[in-house]
């Protein structure tokens, strides 16, 4: 890629922002030095995410009317939107149902690490829980369908989401 800077014409390859990336991240590096290449990296992040804010939009639309999951190192996801646990809610706690929904998966030693004990009552680990969701560990998936399906998680939909594999597409 070239760039004309001041008249001059400046070579940008991928080996020169990698080395301001690797630079910026090494504390040796004098801090007026790194701050200045972070605000060059932060500028030209900025400008990348701009021209491709309109391109993902369209990229995340066709995907889904082709319902298609992954396009070579592109894959769509879904996130949830404006998520709630009423499980969680202070007007549940007192509540005899979640309680007793609470303590009888407590017993589950898969499910224990995701519910926690608060003074006088109990309540999902949300953390925990979505770490090991995102991890894909067996039981957390299945206590979060359990929630879900006792509506002690909610949410108002889902979004696509893109990202992109640093390795090769399955």
């Amino acid at each position: 890629m070239s760039v004309n800077v001041d008249n001059a014409l400046l070579v940008v390859g991928p080996e020169a922002l990698d080395s301001a990336i690797a630079a910026v991240s090494d504390p040796s590096v004098p801090i007026q030095v790194r701050g200045q290449l972070y605000a060059g990296l932060r500028r030209l992040r900025l400008r990348i995410d701009r021209v491709l804010r309109p391109v993902t939009q369209e990229l995340e639309m066709a995907m889904v009317a082709a319902d298609a999951k992954q396009w070579g190192p592109l894959k769509l996801s879904w996130r949830s939107v404006d998520v709630k646990w009423p499980v969680n809610d202070e007007a549940n706690w007192g509540d005899n149902q979640v309680l007793s929904d609470l303590t009888e998966w407590r017993v589950n030693p898969a499910y224990r690490p995701f519910i926690k004990e608060i003074p006088a009552h109990l309540e999902v680990d949300t953390a925990a829980l979505g770490e090991a969701v995102h991890m894909g560990d067996p039981a957390a998936l299945e206590f979060w369908t359990l929630l879900k399906e006792k509506r002690y998680r909610t949410d108002q939909g889902k979004t696509a989401s893109l990202s992109v594999s640093e390795g090769k597409a399955a």
